[in-house]
Formats: structure tokens, sequence, C-alpha cells
């Protein structure tokens, strides 16, 4: 609704293939995360939120909490 041109991008991480990294595609209704630094750049996480109605919550933070609390996280 609020229109590409409100989208931003942001890239974090290598780009050669293999590469740990990161990427957001962010608006005022979307946001969507794409988070490859785990693993050697073999394990990926996903997320497609609607920050304007999700009250706040951070899913991919809060995966990592729970499921990878061993792991160092490196963002």
């Amino acid at each position: 609704a609020a229109g590409p041109e409100n989208l931003a991008f942001a890239w974090a991480g290598g780009t050669a293939p293999g590469e740990r990294h990161y990427y957001r595609v962010q608006g005022p209704d979307l946001l969507i995360e794409h988070d490859n630094t785990q693993g050697g750049g073999n394990h990926v996480h996903s997320v497609w939120r609607n920050p304007g109605n999700d009250f706040g919550d951070d899913i991919l933070a809060a995966h990592y909490r729970a499921e990878h609390s061993s792991v160092e996280k490196q963002r």
C-alpha cells in the first residue's frame, strides 16, 4: 500500500557464493529479512513481517534466543 518507492534495501556480509550474508527489505508495512550468517553461510533464516501489525516483535531474534542460544550470532 505504501508503494515500492518507500522500500529500502540493506546488505551486510560477503558477496561470493558460500560467504555469510544478511539482507533486509523494509518499508512502512513490510519487513523481509534473510539471515545466512551461521554455519559458514549454509544455515538460512528468513522472516516476512508486517511491522505495523506485530506489536514490535523481533521474530528472528526470538528464534535465535530459543533455538540457537549456544551459537554466537554474527549480525
